[in-house]
């Protein structure tokens, strides 16, 4: 997984991480922004232009294997379409790193829908969330339930992320309530 390239830049060489793992790294990313509760346009297009510049040096099969390791085979499936039907990933390329069928269906639509809703990062929802109530226990319900539905948005894409995610952001609401820093640890 941490193959690197090295490069020359300006009479040095810099160690670059290879288009093999950036092709699951970028993913990745994307799937951080969006359990974040927004991913722009931009991991999108440059996911799409690592995958259409740099694929003739990716290996599909050992990518799958790669993806499948790291339970990220399921998101490449469902993202990869939206690369080839809405930003114009050539067809070749999207083929040979299709890891199921590519095409635009209801499902997919929803996905973009969802993406758009959200705003860039996620901004349409944080700014409806700023112009509610601030109480205590109000913030509270919108942080439940922000997470909750950010969860089966990940879901869709990265269970066992979607899971680490609900456990995380209580952790982390439990040590805000009581007051206590990020890095106390509990203990019995």
């Amino acid at each position: 997984f941490g193959a690197y390239e090295s490069v020359s830049l300006a009479d040095t060489m810099v160690a670059v991480p290879s288009a093999q793992f950036s092709a699951w790294y970028l993913l990745s990313h994307l799937l951080h922004h969006l359990q974040d509760g927004g991913v722009g346009l931009r991991q999108f297009v440059d996911w799409m232009l690592l995958l259409h510049t740099y694929g003739p040096d990716i290996d599909p099969q050992l990518l799958r294997r790669e993806l499948d390791s790291l339970g990220l085979l399921r998101a490449w499936r469902r993202c990869l379409p939206l690369l080839s039907v809405y930003l114009g990933l050539p067809a070749a390329t999207a083929e040979r790193f299709a890891f199921g069928p590519i095409a635009d269906s209801p499902s997919l639509r929803r996905e973009v829908s969802r993406f758009v809703e959200a705003g860039n990062f996620g901004t349409a929802q944080r700014d409806a969330s700023d112009a509610s109530d601030r109480s205590r226990w109000s913030h509270r319900w919108r942080v439940l339930s922000s997470t909750f539905r950010r969860a089966a948005q990940l879901w869709y894409y990265f269970p066992m992320g979607a899971v680490s995610f609900v456990v995380s952001t209580f952790r982390m609401s439990l040590r805000a309530s009581l007051g206590l820093s990020h890095d106390t640890v509990f203990t019995s």
